[in-house]
């Protein structure tokens, strides 16, 4: 009887921590959402929301139509690029998932809302010859150095900067040599296959920790 008491003790208590959870607001959600390889990209979105006071709100309020509100005004009352107010809105979209998986609201809003389009931007590739002429260049220090390797390293593997700051030892398979990391970005796991070229350009013939960076000192930047 006292083992009854006690789980519906517990549970009226969890009850009630999540009622009051669900009185937080986006800006509180997201910061501790954050992921440390996109640093700046959080700062800067956090500090766009407590300027305009446009995510003070509770969890339990944000409707549909609060979003679609808030998207027409990224897109119309201000002057900011669509790509810049899609990844505004990408923050939001993010915290309410986290909220959901944290069981703090029932569903996400956000699924009906429609994605922001941008447009399609020119990517402009390196020429075999320019990538080579930027191999046989010296760069002096250590930093300079690092920099100059995981722009070579990108090169070969087509992964994102924010991807390179945060690629481990432990998210390469020797054995095949590719690559399984979530992305930064996208949050999507990705298995990229690693050219010869691009394994020896990190291949320092030593033992690594598997938590350990490949390119530590992109932490300096």
């Amino acid at each position: 009887m006292q083992e009854q008491k006690r789980e519906s003790k517990n549970k009226r208590r969890m009850g009630t921590a999540r009622s009051v959870k669900r009185e937080t607001n986006i800006i509180r959600l997201y910061r501790n959402y954050k992921r440390q390889e996109e640093r700046y990209y959080h700062n800067q979105r956090l500090a766009f929301f407590n300027k305009h006071n446009k995510a003070y709100v509770a969890l339990s309020s944000i409707k549909e139509k609060w979003l679609e509100d808030l998207q027409e005004y990224l897109e119309h009352d201000i002057e900011i690029k669509n790509s810049t107010a899609k990844g505004y809105m990408g923050v939001i979209r993010r915290a309410l998932k986290k909220a959901v998986r944290d069981r703090l609201i029932p569903r996400d809003p956000s699924i009906g809302v429609r994605t922001i389009k941008t447009q399609e931007i020119d990517k402009i590739y390196l020429e075999h010859i320019e990538i080579q002429r930027l191999a046989n260049t010296p760069i002096n220090g250590e930093l300079g150095a690092e920099i100059k390797k995981a722009f070579l390293f990108a090169c070969f593997t087509g992964l994102r900067i924010s991807d390179i700051k945060s690629l481990q030892w432990g998210d390469i398979t020797w054995e095949t040599l590719h690559i399984a990391k979530r992305q930064e970005k996208t949050e999507c796991k990705v298995f990229v296959p690693l050219h010869e070229t691009a394994w020896k350009i990190i291949n320092d013939s030593k033992i690594h920790n598997y938590k350990e960076l490949v390119f530590p000192q992109l932490t300096k930047t």
